[in-house]
């Protein structure tokens, strides 16, 4: 049985501008999405865009430090460097001074991966080409493989807000980066196939797509942390408890839904008893849920939803204990419409499916 997690080009397309909500949606709904065959392609592209809105907006400049021979003094004279080279015999000096530049890490670290992605043979030539005229339109930019710890030491600012759809994208395809193993060259990974990051983009999809759905009709969909019951015994000890963090938390006045989900290569696992869904899931929302109804005393309902591989099914309502919870496969190879009224049906009931 095939369980290869397909989805089309522009189904993927629009679960990353869910979930990445930085994305300018008037900017993306314009990308060409024709001719793309592959995930890699797509990154790329919506990378080349990016980079023409920072490039539109004006890159950030820092204050680089500077040094060099002059015949003028500029900034700090470097008296040790010049009189040690003998620079006063030619009428210069060793200056040293600060100025504001484009060329910081930052600016550098992405211009940097749009390189390293142009020297991948997964491109088309076209979404090349568009790569390439971004990152050269990065005038005063060098390329520095030194500079790429700074896409993961950025932190948001209210300077830099727009920075962040570019610094997302450049981590991904970091990532995403990896040599062939005959030729040593890079290639840029299926991201289907990078179920952690798949996993993390797929559940902060349905989490926006639920809020963005449901927020004019008096539904709350944070993620929740809970904690456990704590004792005098075990205060102020070095090992604590871990918390219970919720991919989606859904309640109105009258009642909550606790969902979680999974992006994995199959829903199943095999034992001696033959296939079943992966015992580590039921155990953990079982415990959301006991935690959701002791915090707020609502009836309660939990959803295992799963990215539905290819070739599996899955919708059945179980009884954990008096707590009655939705296993799906939600599958993402199927026309937008269906996948959208599938996972708005989360949050009814088991009496009113």
């Amino acid at each position: 049985m095939k369980t290869e997690t397909t989805i089309p080009i522009r189904n993927l397309f629009r679960i990353l501008v869910y979930a990445w909500e930085d994305l300018d949606l008037a900017e993306t709904s314009e990308l060409d999405l024709e001719g793309l065959d592959s995930s890699g392609n797509l990154l790329a592209r919506m990378y080349a865009r990016t980079l023409e809105r920072l490039v539109r907006h004006g890159l950030h400049r820092d204050y680089q430090e500077r040094s060099e021979d002059l015949g003028v003094i500029r900034g700090r004279l470097e008296l040790w460097d010049t009189v040690s080279r003998h620079l006063h015999r030619v009428g210069k000096a060793h200056c040293t001074w600060t100025e504001l530049d484009v060329d910081g890490p930052l600016n550098r670290a992405l211009r940097t991966t749009a390189e390293q992605v142009l020297r991948t043979f997964s491109l088309t030539p076209s979404v090349a080409e568009e790569l390439m005229a971004a990152a050269e339109s990065m005038h005063g930019v060098s390329v520095d493989d030194h500079s790429l710890p700074a896409l993961h030491s950025f932190t948001p600012s209210p300077m830099l807000t727009h920075y962040m759809p570019a610094i997302t994208l450049a981590r991904l395809l970091s990532e995403l980066l990896v040599p062939d193993q005959l030729s040593g060259e890079y290639a840029l990974q299926d991201l289907l196939r990078n179920e952690d990051q798949m996993n993390r983009i797929f559940e902060t999809f349905v989490r926006r797509f639920l809020a963005h759905q449901f927020a004019d009709e008096g539904w709350m969909t944070p993620s929740r942390r809970y904690y456990w019951s704590s004792t005098d015994a075990n205060v102020g000890l070095p090992v604590r408890p871990p918390t219970l963090n919720t991919d989606v938390t859904m309640h109105n006045r009258e009642r909550a839904m606790v969902l979680d989900c999974k992006y994995y290569g199959s829903m199943t696992g095999s034992s001696q008893y033959g296939e079943s869904l992966h015992s580590n899931n039921l155990f953990q929302i079982y415990a959301y849920l006991k935690a959701q109804e002791e915090r707020d005393g609502l009836p309660v309902h939990g959803v295992l939803l799963y990215a539905r591989p290819t070739g599996e099914h899955l919708n059945q309502w179980v009884d954990l204990r008096g707590i009655p919870v939705r296993m799906l496969g939600l599958d993402l190879d199927q026309p937008w419409e269906r996948i959208e009224a599938e996972l708005m049906s989360v949050v009814s009931g088991p009496s009113t499916t």
